[in-house]
């Protein structure tokens, strides 16, 4: 009886840890096909953008627009969201022979 009553509080503690810690990340049909720097992606929400799953392509999911600071792909994608309008997506490594894909959203109008 303690083994179920323990699976039933788990159970609610992560129903409500997900509904309260992350809203990222919306579970519905979408197209990513409308293109990676379209933000307002069909069906998806303000401030969301319709992308696939990078492990299971055929998942799709609208998840939420990059602001300042937040993690980005520097080429258009149909895997990541693009950072918010007027934002840029500076590389983590950017040297004489190496651009990583990967960085961070950031206004370039800011000192």
């Amino acid at each position: 009886m303690d083994l179920i009553r323990w699976n039933c509080m788990f159970g609610i503690f992560v129903i409500l840890a997900t509904s309260t810690f992350g809203t990222d990340t919306i579970y519905m049909q979408c197209d990513p096909n409308q293109g990676p720097n379209q933000p307002s992606r069909v069906d998806c929400p303000a401030d969301y953008c319709c992308v696939k799953d990078e492990f299971d392509t055929n998942q799709v999911y609208c998840e939420k627009i990059g602001q300042v600071g937040e993690a980005c792909t520097v080429q258009p994608t149909v895997y990541d969201c693009p950072c918010a309008t007027g934002l840029t997506c500076k590389p983590n490594i950017h040297t004489a022979v190496f651009v990583s894909m990967f960085g961070r959203c950031f206004d370039p109008n800011s000192p």
